[in-house]
């Protein structure tokens, strides 16, 4: 094998456990913003389903997954 393969290999481990390790952080984001949702929904008494208009009788666990899925900085 040639250093340059052992380099090039090395690389690429490297930058696939750094790109998982962002993807991990992402996902911790995104669970704990549906969960600061739900329990928003639950302190304004609107859970499990949505009282008012534009999703009214939606899923208060799935209006928090949609907007945490757009940012993880909705609730």
């Amino acid at each position: 094998m040639s250093g340059r393969f052992v380099l090039v290999v090395i690389a690429a481990i490297l930058i696939m456990t750094f790109f998982n390790e962002i993807k991990k952080k992402e996902e911790k984001r995104f669970e704990e913003c549906v969960s600061r949702g739900i329990k928003y929904y639950k302190d304004i008494g609107s859970y499990p389903r949505l009282a008012a208009p534009p999703n009214e009788g939606r899923s208060a666990a799935d209006v928090a997954i949609e907007r945490c899925g757009i940012t993880t900085t909705a609730f």
